[in-house]
């Protein structure tokens, strides 16, 4: 993620609506990342850490299509029937239902029968698919400052100095506070002056 700004700088973000925020802070740090929106496609790589019948390890890797948001995975142990052998399931609860109504749903989505069992799952990679990319900062503290959802990852940053001492911060510049206060003294003689 790019750093931007110096110790004690303002981080002035423009974002991709064009609104404009301050942060100090700084150095601050941004990602910009696709936005996991209720129902958009995720692609995920699983690793899977079994053992057959005789122990010997076997390790399939699953690529799945599903939908956002990921609730949770889990193993399952089950058999249908009291004396029957029993199976071991890798179960998904996602939004990824048939009817796309998007609402979470429980699914096995990798199977094995005894004697074979799963020892573990890893999941390598999630890919989201997403019409937003979500804008988070962080400052030198690494500690998130601001999260949005914004339409793309266009945004730009300016650094502004603090003003030295015995000046005043007109947001673009610093003007000395000494010439302000004498115009202001002139301004007030030539008023005084007018009665």
């Amino acid at each position: 993620m790019p750093n931007y700004c110096e110790a004690g700088d303002t981080a002035r973000v423009t974002f991709p609506d064009g609104s404009i925020q301050g942060f100090t802070g700084t150095p601050i740090t941004i990602s910009c990342d696709a936005s996991p929106d209720n129902c958009s496609r995720i692609d995920l790589s699983i690793k899977i850490n079994a053992l057959n019948g005789s122990n010997m390890p076997f390790s399939p890797i699953l690529n799945l299509r599903r939908r956002a948001p990921i609730i949770n995975m889990y193993l399952q142990k089950y058999a249908n029937l009291p004396n029957e052998p029993f199976f071991q399931r890798l179960r998904i609860i996602d939004s990824n239902n048939a009817s796309l109504s998007c609402q979470p749903g429980d699914y096995p989505i990798y199977t094995v029968s005894w004697p074979n069992k799963i020892i573990s799952f890893e999941v390598l990679q999630i890919i989201y698919f997403s019409s937003s990319k979500n804008i988070k900062i962080f400052n030198s503290l690494e500690e998130e400052i601001f999260s949005g959802n914004f339409a793309n990852c266009n945004y730009s940053v300016e650094c502004l100095k603090v003003c030295p001492p015995n000046t005043i911060d007109c947001g673009d510049c610093c003007l000395p506070c000494d010439d302000i206060f004498n115009s202001i003294s002139g301004i007030r003689a030539l008023i005084r002056g007018l009665k």
